[in-house]
């Protein structure tokens, strides 16, 4: 009897498939017969950021031919294939394509991009070509993603190190800041880190807090103990006129990511023109204002900046992930102070051997092979082994539940620095323990390279001021009286808040009548200043806490029966992002509410403990 398909039943057996592909070839032309397919099964892993990995198959059989007008078997099996590749696609939009229960289930993610020599000579060269038609004397330098240094050139002529102030325009810390603070969904520049650390946000705008990264030039310095790649910081005591004394980052303008085929691959670093300034008509900056301008306020147009911007035509990060595409708090950032100059290219890499010359200490080479793992436990070399172990008071097992449950939520949280919007934040976790001592670092894929330190340094300061029996977990407790060796839970984010230049944070006049002089934080140091780094060159030959203390958001304590046991630092995003993920990373190591800084005050303030940004998760 002839089988019948009804058309409201969606059954597909393997039996009415086979027999009416074999009708159907008995009825149609050689000509008109379609190739029989094997059946080919397919099985999909989908996994759900929350969740258990699950499976999902799939079979597609041999196809069969109907009569015009008839619904064919073979349209059905590309509806069912369709159906569940949709499936598939929103429920990994849903997961944020992240760590589940397990980060070792990670999606491993493609190779990053590499400069070659070529490019790196190529970018030189344009930055040559662009300094000399502009009249100016630069020093250039190239650096690939992981901080490694891959060529400096230097102009005949170039100045030599002048007066204390010049020591932190440093090129390569320019190309370091651009690279670390980039990802493959964001550029930022120095002038993007400089409008984030002022002491307003944005710079010019009085009464408000501190910026979002406000004290992260207090990171990436050459003893840290975490990355390898850092800037050494200037001696203790009067600076010295060293162009080598220069800060892991800097706000300084000059230095601009390198993109390659749409992904992040280094940062590019002018040094030599940053005392002069393009005037800026109707109303040019007072010429004895002009680093005042730039350190405190992000303006100003430098040569450096002209240069640099010119010097990556064809390197350039993509329109969609400039910094000024990003909004905070509905700020807009700052990318640039200017557009890049269309100059048209004259000069070759052999011309430029009259030119100046590569500085011997860093010759021309290509992209490093990759050290820190693109996803997963940071494991560089024997010195930077980040696996998780025991510590004092935390198991192993237990530093994976923290740093597992702080990825999976990292993977559901709505990123505030990348596009396109609504992809998923990528950070570093790191958990500490009560001496300083890390127990474990993840990376995410694609998390921002300065984020590594920094992450360690929001898990030990947390540690640090908490502790009881730590120098700065005493000063803490003397200012908010607490009595000696009692428990006090204390946030990097609280630290942050006693930091400022102003105190409150936001508030810039004194007490009413408002006439009296401002106040700061009893932690501040002047970081708005280039050369007060008295706190990290006092910590730096304290092991293990020698690449410094962090005072932003995204470090906490943890708690284990209600006893002080070590740590965790987030970072890679928006200080609120990190200190939600940071709080998923501590679930089931909570400090108990009673002793948490949000019950403190400070001169009548009550003190922060953490802070969730509005709809932190992805829908």
């Amino acid at each position: 009897m002839k089988p019948r398909l009804r058309k409201s039943r969606f059954r597909c057996r393997r039996r009415c498939v086979s027999a009416q592909s074999k009708r159907a070839s008995s009825r149609t032309p050689p000509e008109r017969q379609t190739k029989v397919l094997p059946i080919a099964t397919t099985k999909i892993f989908i996994q759900i950021a929350e969740g258990e990995i699950f499976s999902m198959s799939f079979t597609v059989g041999q196809p069969s031919l109907r009569r015009a007008g008839g619904a064919s078997w073979k349209a059905w099996c590309l509806f069912i294939l369709f159906f569940v590749f949709a499936l598939y696609t929103f429920i990994l939009a849903l997961s944020g394509c992240s760590p589940a229960s397990n980060p070792m289930q990670a999606i491993t993610p493609a190779q990053p991009p590499m400069l070659t020599v070529q490019d790196v000579q190529t970018l030189m060269t344009q930055a040559v070509d662009v300094a000399e038609q502009m009249n100016e004397k630069i020093n250039v330098a190239v650096m690939d993603r992981e901080g490694n240094v891959l060529g400096v050139f230097r102009m005949n002529g170039t100045r030599s190190a002048g007066p204390a102030s010049e020591a932190l325009l440093g090129e390569i810390a320019k190309a370091r800041t651009a690279a670390y603070l980039s990802s493959n969904q964001h550029g930022f520049t120095t002038l993007t880190a400089c409008y984030i650390t002022r002491a307003h946000f944005p710079p010019r705008a009085n009464n408000t807090v501190a910026g979002p990264l406000f004290g992260v030039p207090f990171s990436q310095i050459a003893t840290s103990d975490i990355q390898p790649n850092g800037g050494p910081l200037p001696p203790l005591g009067p600076p010295q006129p060293n162009p080598r004394n220069i800060p892991g980052l800097t706000s300084i303008s000059g230095g601009v990511p390198i993109f390659k085929n749409g992904a992040l691959a280094g940062g590019l670093g002018i040094s030599g023109g940053s005392d002069t300034f393009v005037a800026n008509p109707p109303n040019p900056p007072v010429a004895s204002n002009l680093l005042n301008n730039m350190f405190i306020y992000c303006e100003g147009v430098s040569r450096d900046e002209v240069i640099a911007l010119g010097a990556v035509r064809g390197y350039e990060v993509p329109n969609d992930k400039r910094g000024d595409t990003i909004f905070l708090d509905g700020i807009q950032l700052l990318y640039a102070n200017t557009s890049a100059p269309n100059f048209n290219f004259r000069l070759t890499w052999d011309s430029l051997a009259t030119r100046g010359t590569v500085d011997p200490n860093f010759p021309i080479q290509a992209t490093l092979p990759a050290k820190m793992p693109m996803e997963g436990e940071v494991i560089m070399d024997a010195s930077h082994d980040f696996r998780m172990k025991d510590g004092a008071l935390l198991t192993a097992a237990e530093v994976r539940q923290i740093i597992t449950q702080a990825v999976t939520r990292a993977g559901r949280t709505r990123a505030a620095i990348r596009r396109p919007i609504g992809s998923p934040a990528r950070v570093f976790v790191a958990v500490s323990d009560l001496d300083g001592t890390i127990l474990g670092i993840w990376r995410m894929a694609d998390a921002t390279m300065f984020s590594m330190d920094v992450a360690a340094q929001k898990a030990r300061s947390a540690v640090a001021f908490s502790n009881p029996n730590d120098a700065m977990g005493m000063q803490m407790r003397t200012l908010l009286g607490v009595p000696a060796g009692a428990p006090l839970a204390v946030s990097t984010r609280a630290v942050g808040f006693l930091s400022q230049r102003y105190y409150p944070p936001g508030i810039d006049q004194g007490a009413p009548p408002q006439t009296l002089p401002y106040e700061s934080g009893p932690f501040y140091q002047n970081v708005d200043g280039v050369f007060d780094f008295t706190m990290q060159q006092t910590m730096q030959n304290r092991a293990p806490f020698q690449n410094g203390l962090q005072v932003f958001p995204g470090g906490i304590p943890l708690y284990k029966n209600g006893q002080l046991a070590g740590g965790i630092g987030v970072s890679g995003d928006g200080v609120d992002q990190d200190d939600y993920i940071a709080a998923g990373g501590t679930i089931g190591f909570e400090a108990p509410a009673s002793i948490r800084t949000d019950q403190y005050s400070y001169k009548n303030v009550k003190l922060p403990y953490i802070k969730f940004p509005r709809q932190p998760e992805l829908p």
